[in-house]
């Protein structure tokens, strides 16, 4: 039996005999994988959370395009998120105000580290409690529900996606990475 087949069987069956399976995120063209662990999930909301992000980086190219702007990028995801896991009314403008004072400081402490009279190891330590603080502000807001249970464990992405965007948060890690070697004296000076 091929592995489609046998992944489709397999869910089918965990989904008849009441089992939950959750999806394991994989470089992209790869094939997902199942396993069990976030009771009441569907398959259905699986889909939807794949939706989510091909949304999120269509939304992406259309700023890397210059179609919209980042302000409307960013609301644009947070809204789209919200919608993702159900949150309306209060529920979500709160989501909202989290998300967006949680990506201005994640951007303003990473902007912090470039400054070149600041300590670049105090400032990478407040950069990484920013994050983890971003992240955990966020997550607080997630209930046991199966979306918020599939989202967490995607939230730093998340949060550096809407902070960053996706070649920009990469860019950041290898700029990051630079300076902590000229800090450190282990790269030669140009």
């Amino acid at each position: 039996m091929t592995r489609p087949k046998w992944v489709g069987l397999v869910a089918a069956t965990g989904v008849a005999l009441g089992l939950v399976t959750a999806l394991v995120m994989r470089p992209r063209g790869a094939e997902p994988e199942f396993r069990s662990g976030i009771p009441g999930l569907k398959m259905a909301d699986v889909r939807d959370y794949k939706l989510l992000w091909r949304e999120i980086e269509e939304l992406q190219q259309w700023r890397r395009a210059e179609r919209i702007s980042v302000a409307e990028y960013r609301s644009k995801v947070i809204e789209k998120t919200a919608h993702f896991l159900g949150l309306g009314g209060s529920a979500a403008d709160r989501f909202a105000a989290v998300a967006s004072e949680a990506v201005s400081t994640i951007r303003g402490s990473f902007f912090r580290r470039g400054r070149v009279d600041a300590d670049f190891r105090v400032a990478e330590a407040e950069f990484y409690s920013d994050m983890r603080g971003g992240v955990t502000r966020v997550t607080s807001l997630l209930d046991e529900e199966p979306k918020h249970r599939l989202f967490a464990p995607e939230c730093k992405k998340w949060l550096l996606q809407l902070a960053f965007g996706s070649s920009e948060a990469r860019e950041a890690q290898q700029v990051g990475a630079n300076q902590a070697g000229k800090q450190d004296g282990s790269l030669p000076a140009p």
